[in-house]
Parts: structure tokens; sequence; C-alpha cells
């Protein structure tokens, strides 16, 4: 209610952990066969590359009791695996099922139904980053709770979106911002990812925190 626009500039943003899981989302669609073998992901042949900054890492356990995302075999009949999708920051392996991998001449991870149990953490998250803690972090930038369109090539990473949240100030909330637009590419978001709350929640086969980006183009007035 009474939200706002605030002047279009460069600051720092904080995605709530329903957001933060839509940008998981769009690494996962990146990384996926589909858009690998039609080169029309910008993350192609990139395993290896640091894409994330050293503290960040993303573990996906398709053997985890009673998880949504829990699962023997894939689509295919491909066993799973417990394994580091990113490491250390760098991209470790993609999510292929048996007929992009055959289009892609690799082997497939056993992701035929897609992504199982993905977790994203952080080496440097603390105790006290909760949502408060991360807030602190931010001190004064875009808290982002909501983001609609799908502004979002996948071939060259742009990302555009229009997107609802709040103002803060000296780590404190201080009015509802609407009306506005976020713009960068996915390759800097991931690369300016500076911390990752212990705010966790999980979405489907999906568990995220926060996330800190240390600056992106805010759209608005």
């Amino acid at each position: 209610m009474n939200a706002r626009q605030i002047p279009t500039q460069q600051c720092a943003v904080l995605f709530e952990p329903t957001a933060a899981l839509a940008l998981l989302n769009e690494f996962v669609a990146a990384s996926s066969g589909d858009a690998l073998y039609r080169t029309g992901s910008f993350l192609k042949d990139r395993l290896g590359a640091a894409l994330f900054p050293k503290h960040v890492r993303v573990r996906e356990d398709p053997f985890l009791k009673r998880a949504m995302g829990s699962r023997c075999f894939d689509s295919d009949g491909i066993p799973g695996s417990r394994r580091m999708v990113v490491k250390d920051g760098c991209l470790q392996g993609y999510f292929l099922g048996l007929y992009a991998a055959r289009r892609l001449g690799v082997q497939p991870t056993g992701n035929g139904y897609g992504p199982h149990n993905l977790e994203v953490g952080s080496t440097l998250t603390a105790n006290g980053d909760d949502f408060t803690g991360m807030l602190k972090k931010l001190s004064r930038g875009l808290v982002v709770t909501e983001m609609v369109g799908g502004g979002v090539n996948r071939l060259t990473g742009d990302f555009s979106r229009a997107a609802k949240g709040f103002w803060v100030e000296n780590g404190v909330i201080q009015f509802p911002v609407a009306g506005i637009t976020l713009a960068s590419n996915l390759r800097e978001m991931f690369s300016g990812l500076q911390a990752i709350g212990n705010d966790t929640i999980t979405r489907g086969s999906s568990t995220s925190g926060s996330w800190l980006i240390e600056t992106m183009k805010v759209g608005g007035a």
C-alpha cells in the first residue's frame, strides 16, 4: 500500500528468498540441455569457468528423504547422483537428459526430469545473516519481493524485469516501491553475488536464502 517509484539509479539489490529462487531458475534454464544444444545459452562451453564468487556453491542431491525433487532415476532411466553443480563459484556441471546429452556429445547427468533438490549456499553465511541481518548488509538499496514479466535473454544473459519491493536506508525498510524495472546481465548479477542469507526457504525442489547483488540498474521515475 502507498507504494511509490524511486529515481532511476544504480544501487545494491537484495532479493528476498522467493525472488532469489527466480534467479536460480534462470541459472537452471541456462544450464539445461534444451538451451545448450540449441546454442541458446550464455553458459554453453562454460564448464569450469568462474560464474559466481568463490564463496558460492550449488549442491544437487536426488536422495534427500521426503524431498519433492528426490528420485533414483530420471525419465530416461539414468541414475542421479549427489554432486556440486557450482563449486568455489565455478560451474561444474549442466542439467542434461539423455537426448540433450547425445546432441551435445557428452554423458547425461540424470536430469531428464530437471534438477533434483538444488541448494544454494555460501561459505560466508553466518548465524546472524537472517533477513534482518541481510538488510543491514544491504544498508542502502532496494529489497525485491516480486518480479513480473519475462525479460530474460538466455543467449546473451541480458536481464530486464519489472519488480516490486521496499526501499532501505541504514539497514531499515523505509517505504514500499512499485512501478520500477531491474536491468542488468545475468553474468554480472551472478558474479556480483556478495552474500546469501540463512533465511532459507524451499519451493519445489530448490532451496535458497536471500541474495545480495552488488549493483543493478533500477529504472524508476
